[in-house]
């Protein structure tokens, strides 16, 4: 019984440890953007994590989601 529960533990402070540490970061753009633009989004996000909230960039996952204008819309209409 005393070994169960300090598998538990055990496992629910990795759990812990993990959701702490892996920042996942999901950004939607209108259109597309160009390699070095992603790049450099990609750069200035982790460290800005890394910078503010402590998140190790070996951990920080980030999705860019290029959605073509036409799917976009603001104030009622579409962007294209």
């Amino acid at each position: 019984m005393r070994f169960r529960n300090e598998t538990r533990i055990s496992f629910l402070n990795e759990k812990r440890k993990v959701a702490n540490l892996m920042p996942y970061v999901n950004l939607q753009v209108a259109g597309p953007l160009t390699k070095k633009q992603k790049e450099e989004i990609v750069k200035e996000f982790t460290e800005t994590l890394q910078r503010v909230a402590g998140k190790p960039p070996e951990v920080t996952y980030i999705v860019i989601e290029e959605v073509p204008r036409e799917n976009w819309a603001k104030g009622g209409k579409l962007l294209e």
